[in-house]
């Protein structure tokens, strides 16, 4: 396992950790890998891989974790990058705001062909406590959260009208693979929908 991946693992582990703190009323998956009929290609299936997602009465939030090793980072739209200064030097990486966004819409597909129109959809992008956040320019769709102010973010969402917890959470499973052999079994789930 690089060691990228290992920090990455630790930061969505805990992500988990606080997730596990809410109560009863939340329903919260976690390695999430939705798969969906593609738009373009009827026959096949556009995947994402979501880190956690949190269904309640807001409606559903689907979380990016990003735990880099830095000490500040920023967003940019204009360019598609985020920049992330570590010890005086800056990198650029992919922005996670359009991945999770791509997130968002394969949650909205999922729910669609439940029927489950309108539901609140909410893109958050979670990073680890000791990172000064400076901001983003243009992206207004998104939210960014140090974990440790996770669930404030989450228990002060707005209540969503008329939201079926336990109906959206059937939704996401039924479309949800756990490894790569179950995406054979969710496109023979296709015609039974």
């Amino acid at each position: 396992m690089s060691r990228s991946t290992s920090i990455g693992l630790i930061g969505e582990l805990t992500v988990a950790h606080y997730l596990s703190k809410l109560s009863d009323v939340y329903r919260v998956l976690h390695e999430v890998w939705l798969a969906c009929p593609s738009d373009v290609h009827p026959l096949d299936l556009d995947v994402a891989q979501v880190d956690h997602l949190v269904i309640g009465p807001f409606g559903i939030a689907v979380l990016e974790t990003k735990w880099w090793n830095a000490d500040a980072i920023w967003f940019d739209e204009r360019d598609g990058l985020c920049r992330i200064r570590r010890q005086g030097e800056v990198f650029t990486r992919r922005n996670p705001m359009a991945q999770n966004e791509w997130h968002v819409e394969m949650v909205r597909r999922v729910l669609a062909r439940f029927r489950i129109y309108g539901l609140p959809i909410y893109n958050i992008i979670v990073l680890r406590p000791k990172i000064q956040f400076i901001g983003f320019r243009t992206h207004k769709t998104t939210m960014v959260v140090k974990v440790d102010r996770l669930l404030d973010v989450l228990s002060h969402l707005p209540k969503a009208d008329e939201v079926d917890i336990d109906e959206c959470y059937r939704a996401i499973t039924w479309y949800q693979a756990n490894d790569p052999d179950d995406l054979w079994m969710i496109r023979c789930r296709f015609r039974k929908v």
